[in-house]
């Protein structure tokens, strides 16, 4: 007797995602990508399914066949579009603009039954390239709109796997009101992964003079949630398309088509499934080395020009090498990748890849000095391979490949990009020019201070990896949780204070501390093996007249008499930072000695 069971392949299960596109930049951008996204999965504009092109017509529908069939649509539409309704697909999106001109092009272009009329929200008046009346004046009224939206988006998956978030750190709403609503996300959504999309300003293609304010004080935001952070300029975007498309008008819509071709590329495995996985969470896992050194450079290859009837043989070794090459990345530098410190990369495949053939590419490249990997991250990329080729709009000027890929790096080079804001930051920071606008929004003059220190500690970060430091040896964040982590003092779009230190607003901010609560315990170690107990009692008293807050601190220890103490101590005790006071008295604590308590403390405060 022989009992046999027909084994069957088991389907991965692909979570959903939301995606969430702010400001004018990110709307604009949505327009390409669910273009590209509706025609790579065989949904209309009306969000019926349609026939997918043929393999071989690159023309029909509007883009490239992509591997499809011409019987049935695309099946794995789900972890970006909602079919609830029978036969109708609806993205899973929400856009947000605070003037109404850009989403009105949605509501009344080709796409316009597509979306969910209550994922499309937008206001009577824009930010003014103001990141303060972003963050301060305008979010508040639209964070009850943007979280029912997410709500319901959210209620309708089945297994949410994550967030992304498309915008520009330049502009007043993508800058402003994108971080105030990023607390509310953190919030509601603590578990899913972030990724975050930017695209930062650049001193070629500026449209505002307060671009660098923008951008700083964005990327150092204390509501910040950790996320993977790609960034683009559009000066690099430009460069190009000039130099692989021979366009010679560019407009921004052939920009927002190559961003749309990247992002289908990064979210491609998401979508299809594939190969070798590299969900949301594999690229934040694998690509943060450090917390606060999430920024990304990124490129794609090949770029085929439909003006060019010359079709190059894609092979696995000249993907690498154009991605790697510093004419094919999206965000500028001024340093070549080939001299950067890589600490991890993630190569994500489209098409019918080997994964043996992948890895020696990459193997190839190394020997070659294209990706010197610092000494503590010795196979530092992540590999994702996803079957289905890219599919190609045909006014974007691309063609098809049968074999693309899309880079993601974290090295070295990003400090480039990030070192030319920071430096245009400065300088205006120290004229204090166009401050009034922002203080007169609700930012305190601080916030300009410390975003500026904390941004500058980041470039040090970097270049300490450059030059070959690591984990605690790194100026900055070994100190820090992050850049625009939480544990800081920051005033939310719902604080109407006027920075004064009240007594119920009063936050600990710095390393385990003094007073932490009304009464903290804490237990240190004796020589003798024991525990000693220590209590502090702590009392908040803020003068009316002058508004001038008292703290007065209490300290018992509780040990036996004479017991000696330990001269290592514990970690969670407190410190005295001053070893010159160690024998001064204070009157606070005169008369607070117990029976049982030991000689006066030697801490002072």
């Amino acid at each position: 007797f022989v009992y046999s069971w027909a084994c069957l392949p088991i389907a991965v299960m692909l979570g959903e995602v939301i995606n969430v596109f702010l400001g004018q930049c990110g709307v604009q951008i949505a327009n390409a990508c669910w273009e590209l996204f509706c025609v790579e999965h065989g949904i209309g504009p009306d969000g019926l399914a349609v026939l997918l092109p043929t393999e071989g017509d690159t023309n029909a529908g509007g883009g490239g066949g992509g591997g499809g069939n011409d019987t049935e649509p695309v099946e794995d539409s789900h972890a970006f579009f909602d079919n609830s309704v029978e036969g109708r697909y609806t993205p899973r999106t929400v856009l947000l603009d605070t003037e109404p001109s850009v989403i009105d092009e949605i509501r009344c272009g080709v796409y316009r039954n597509l979306f969910d009329q209550r994922s499309l929200i937008n206001g009577k008046e824009d930010s003014a390239s103001n990141y303060a009346r972003g963050f301060y004046q305008l979010a508040p009224e639209y964070q009850e709109t943007f979280e029912n939206s997410m709500r319901i988006i959210a209620e309708s998956c089945d297994f949410l796997d994550g967030i992304c978030f498309f915008h520009s750190y330049g502009g007043g709403t993508g800058a402003g009101v994108m971080m105030a609503l990023e607390e509310g996300v953190d919030v509601n959504f603590p578990k899913e992964t972030k990724i975050d999309v930017g695209l930062y300003p650049s001193e070629h293609q500026a449209t505002s003079v307060v671009e660098p304010y923008n951008a700083v004080l964005s990327s150092c935001c204390p509501t910040r949630f950790e996320a993977v952070s790609l960034i683009f300029d559009n000066h690099a975007i430009i460069n190009v398309i000039r130099n692989h498309l021979d366009i010679e008008c560019i407009s921004f819509s052939h920009m927002n088509r190559l961003l749309a071709q990247v992002i289908s590329g990064l979210t491609a495995n998401w979508r299809f499934g594939s190969l070798l996985s590299a969900k949301l969470t594999d690229l934040q896992t694998n690509l943060i080395p450090y917390p606060g050194m999430r920024f990304l450079q990124c490129s794609l290859a090949p770029l085929l020009s439909t003006a060019n009837p010359d079709r190059p043989v894609v092979g696995y070794d000249s993907l690498l090498q154009a991605c790697l090459s510093d004419s094919n990345q999206l965000a500028r530098s001024d340093f070549s990748l080939n001299d950067s410190i890589f600490m991890a990369c993630a190569l994500l495949y489209r098409g019918n890849a080997s994964a043996s053939a992948v890895n020696s590419s990459v193997d190839e490249a190394r020997r070659q000095g294209g990706l010197n990997f610092a000494d503590w991250s010795p196979c530092g990329y992540k590999i994702g391979i996803c079957g289905q080729p890219m599919t190609t709009i045909v006014a974007s000027g691309m063609v098809n490949a049968p074999l693309s890929l899309v880079a993601l790096f974290n090295c070295t080079a990003v400090r480039g990009c990030l070192n030319a804001i920071h430096q245009q930051y400065e300088t205006l920071r120290k004229h204090k020019a166009f401050y009034h606008w922002y203080l007169a929004e609700g930012l305190e003059e601080a916030e300009f201070d410390r975003a500026g220190e904390e941004f500058g500690g980041l470039m040090a970060d970097y270049e300490d990896v450059q030059n070959g430091k690591t984990g605690a040896e790194l100026s900055h964040q070994s100190r820090k949780t992050s850049v625009g982590g939480k544990g800081r003092r920051h005033r939310t779009p719902n604080d109407t204070s006027t920075g004064g230190n009240n007594s119920d607003q009063l936050q600990h901010t710095g390393s385990p501390g003094l007073f932490a609560g009304p009464r903290l315990n804490v237990g240190n170690s004796l020589a003798n093996g024991e525990k000693r107990s220590t209590t502090i009692i702590s009392t908040f008293q803020k003068d009316e007249d002058t508004g001038v807050v008292t703290v007065e601190a209490t300290v018992t220890f509780n040990s036996p008499m004479n017991a000696p103490l330990n001269e290592e101590e514990d970690s969670n005790t407190l410190a005295d930072e001053s070893p010159e006071k160690e024998n001064t008295t204070n009157p606070a604590l005169e008369g607070s000695e117990t029976e049982n308590s030991t000689p006066p403390p030697r801490y002072s405060f």
